[in-house]
């Protein structure tokens, strides 16, 4: 089950059925000249719906976020202030 794939009233009366929620989180980053920006998110989605199905629990939509410094130079990254 999938938030995103529910109305509200659906998902209140899962809300107060139940108290777990999957939420998917995986970063946005360069994984070569190749590879997808979306790889580890996309994963995280993908197992989360697997599991959501499996278990009956609802997922929320992917976060998709990163805190690695050694990908702030690539354009493709959520923009977080930096600290000097």
């Amino acid at each position: 089950m999938q938030i995103a794939h529910q109305n509200w009233p659906a998902v209140e009366h899962y809300l107060t059925t139940r108290s777990v929620l999957l939420i998917p989180i995986g970063s946005t980053e360069q994984h070569g000249p190749n590879g997808l920006i979306g790889t580890d998110h996309l994963v995280a989605e993908s197992l989360a719906r697997s599991v959501g199905e499996e278990m009956g629990i609802l997922v929320a939509p992917p976060w998709p976020m990163e805190c690695l410094t050694t990908t702030w130079r690539f354009p493709d990254r959520p923009l977080f202030p930096r600290k000097h």
